[in-house]
């Protein structure tokens, strides 16, 4: 009986199950290959891409601001508009994300500050490992919209060619808004 007993385990150690739903990632390992607790590579990593996070830095600068207007970290991402991803190939994706989390700390070397936006996946057209961009909504009632190839930037300062009441062109400095 105790034979039996040390068979079924060992026969239960045969079988390897995940303890998530998702999506399987490549399998390194074929049938009939030996592995053990010790070996280096893993049989495989499951992902669950039902929601996805996606990670993007925001400045230190942009980071005060947001949190003196909204008054404290926590109201900031409550109050955070829905943003959107624009996927590797150009276009945006159709669902909006909600920022998540921002990190308590700056990073010294970027001077930045890493944030979490959640994006559903219904569709399960991003995958584990992917990359783009975060476009975060902004409004500006009293902003001019030029295009950036009229701007040239000169050290930390920018400058436009405007024409003037008697059609000379000056070279005039402009505030651009981040």
């Amino acid at each position: 009986e105790a034979n039996y007993v040390s068979a079924k385990q060992n026969l239960d150690f045969c079988y390897v199950t995940s303890p998530a739903t998702g999506v399987i990632g490549n399998l390194p390992y074929r049938v009939g290959a030996l592995v053990s607790a010790s070996s280096q590579e893993p049989l495989t990593t499951v992902s669950n891409i039902s929601t996805m996070q996606v990670y993007f830095s925001m400045t230190e600068k942009d980071l005060l601001e947001m949190t003196k207007t909204a008054g404290g970290v926590h109201a900031a991402i409550k109050d955070y508009p829905a943003v959107q991803l624009q996927l590797a190939d150009g276009t945006i994706y159709d669902q909006p994300g909600h920022v998540a989390t921002v990190s308590g700390v700056i990073d010294q070397t970027t001077g930045s500050v890493s944030m979490r936006a959640d994006f559903p996946n219904p569709q399960h057209l991003l995958k584990s490992g992917g990359s783009g961009s975060i476009v975060v909504p902004h409004n500006s009632n009293s902003a001019i919209i030029i295009p950036q190839d009229a701007v040239v930037q000169v050290q930390d300062k920018y400058f436009v060619y405007l024409v003037g009441k008697d059609n000379k062109v000056k070279y005039t400095p402009v505030t651009v808004d981040s």
